[in-house]
């Protein structure tokens, strides 16, 4: 599983949004901005895919997508 790229880009926009994630992941909001720019797994985490969906109102599934092999 991955962040969809839409999620990806409202974070790339959405300075509220890294805020948040910033704080559910006990982190400054440079590192979000770090771990968005590497395209990190950290944001798969079900604290950061809890802060997005509550900001955003996205479902889990509408968040995440499955990486084929």
């Amino acid at each position: 599983m991955r962040i969809a790229n839409e999620v990806f880009e409202r974070l790339d926009s959405d300075r509220e949004l890294r805020l948040k994630l910033a704080l559910a992941l006990g982190v400054q909001e440079q590192s979000v901005e770090k771990s968005l720019k590497r395209r990190s797994d950290v944001f798969t985490k079900i604290a950061s895919i809890r802060a997005i969906s509550e900001h955003t109102g996205l479902t889990e599934e509408e968040i995440l997508e499955t990486v084929k092999a």
